[in-house]
């Protein structure tokens, strides 16, 4: 008899960039974010003063006023 396992999908940590609260895409106030125009992601709102890098990745997106960056890993996230 064959025992057969799901693959259980792989997963990727992203450490926070600012300390503050995550708040999920879906209640960002900015359509073009609550409704995933830019694709899937999450906010955050700031608490600290300093920003750091949450993976090695390329800047794909950077919004011309500075408020929000978008990032690719290396595995396509």
């Amino acid at each position: 008899m064959f025992g057969f396992r799901k693959k259980e999908k792989s997963r990727e940590e992203l450490l926070a960039v600012v300390d503050g609260t995550l708040i999920p895409i879906e209640d960002v106030k900015d359509p073009v974010f609550s409704q995933k125009m830019m694709g899937d992601g999450f906010a955050i709102a700031s608490t600290g003063d300093t920003i750091y890098a949450c993976a090695d990745a390329d800047i794909t997106m950077l919004f011309p006023s500075n408020h929000a960056v978008g990032l690719t890993l290396k595995n396509g996230m």
